[in-house]
C-alpha cells in the first residue's frame, strides 16, 4: 500500500494540466470579468454621486477624479490576478509565488520611496497599486503557462508539440503526427 514514495503520498511533480483546465480558465475569467465590471460599476456610482459624503473639501475630491483611471484599472487587474494566483496554486508553484511576490516588494518600495520623495500624493498611492496589479497579473501569466496558451507567437515558439486545437501532439495516442502542428 502506499504511493510511488511508498509512505502513502501521492507522487512528486505537476499534476495539472493546463491545456485540459481551459475550460475551466475561461469560465473563470468570464466570471471575473462580471465581477470585476460590477465593483467597477458601483465603484464609479459612489464616486459620481456619493464622493460628497467621505468629504467635502474640493482639493480632495479633485483628487478622487485625477485618481478615477488607475483605481478602475486596479480594480480589474486584481480579479485578473487572484485568477491567475489561483492557477499557480493549482500547479502547486508555490515557489513562484513567493519569488514574484518577493521581486513585487522590492520594486513596491522603491516605488513607494520615488512617488514620497516626488510629492505625488494620492496619484503616486495608485499609480503604485496599479504597477502591483500590472507586475502580479504579467509575472503570473507567464508563470502559469497562460501565455504560452493564449498568444499565438509565443504559443508557436514555446510549445511546438502544441496542436492547432490546442490539444498536445504526443498525447495523442495512435495517431500520427500531423504537419500543421
Amino acid at each position: 500500500a502506499g504511493g510511488a514514495n511508498g509512505v502513502g503520498l501521492a507522487p512528486a511533480g505537476p499534476t495539472f494540466d493546463l491545456v485540459a483546465a481551459q475550460p475551466t480558465i475561461a469560465q473563470l475569467v468570464r466570471t471575473m470579468l462580471l465581477i470585476s465590471g460590477c465593483v467597477v460599476t458601483f465603484a464609479t456610482a459612489f464616486v459620481a454621486v456619493g464622493s460628497g459624503s467621505i468629504s467635502s473639501n474640493p482639493a480632495v475630491l479633485l483628487q478622487m477624479r485625477r485618481t478615477w483611471p488607475m483605481v478602475v484599472a486596479s480594480l480589474v487587474l486584481h480579479g485578473t490576478a487572484v485568477m491567475l494566483e489561483g492557477v499557480l496554486l493549482a500547479q502547486s508553484k508555490l515557489r513562484t509565488l513567493v519569488t514574484s511576490y518577493g521581486l513585487i516588494a522590492v520594486s513596491i518600495l522603491a516605488l513607494q520611496a520615488v512617488s514620497a520623495a516626488s510629492g505625488w500624493g494620492l496619484l503616486g498611492v495608485w499609480g503604485v497599486y496599479f504597477f502591483f496589479q500590472v507586475s502580479r497579473v504579467a509575472l503570473f501569466s507567464w508563470r502559469s503557462g497562460i501565455l504560452h496558451l493564449y498568444t499565438p507567437a509565443i504559443r508557436s515558439l514555446r510549445m511546438p508539440a502544441m496542436g492547432r486545437d490546442g490539444i498536445r501532439v504526443a498525447a495523442r495516442r495512435g495517431s500520427a503526427v500531423c504537419d500543421d502542428c
